[in-house]
């Protein structure tokens, strides 16, 4: 679906375009457009937006003892396709922690992190 594309003005700043607004504050424009559909003020959804812990991109998580600031960060260091490791959180109902390992034992460039670890 392409969506049309207009200013946005937020807390007096103003951004070329809402997906521009989301990445600059780091959420979730589904987010933001439900507000917005229900008539929530532009800095009102903003601060709605930023409270909401589930509206945040990236989740930190913590892998062996290693802290990563994404999931896709932590599977970049395991060699590891960040959509595998979404499957298989989805699929399996899997922890990042659980779909990361599940996967490195399958791979042999993976594993070699784990082994580092032990």
């Amino acid at each position: 679906m392409v969506r049309k594309m207009y200013k946005v003005v937020v807390n007096g700043q103003e951004f070329p375009s809402v997906a521009a607004m989301c990445r600059h504050f780091n959420i979730v424009r589904s987010y933001w457009d439900s507000l917005i559909k229900k008539g929530v003020p532009n800095d009102e959804a903003l601060k709605l937006c930023l409270s909401n812990t589930k509206t945040s991109r990236k989740k930190q998580v913590v892998i062996r003892g290693m802290e990563f600031d994404s999931i896709g960060a932590a599977a970049a260091y395991f060699d590891l396709n960040a959509t595998s490791v979404y499957t298989k959180m989805c699929r399996k109902k899997y922890t990042a922690e659980e779909a990361i390992e599940s996967l490195t034992r399958s791979s042999s460039v993976g594993a070699i992190h784990l082994k580092k670890k032990n």
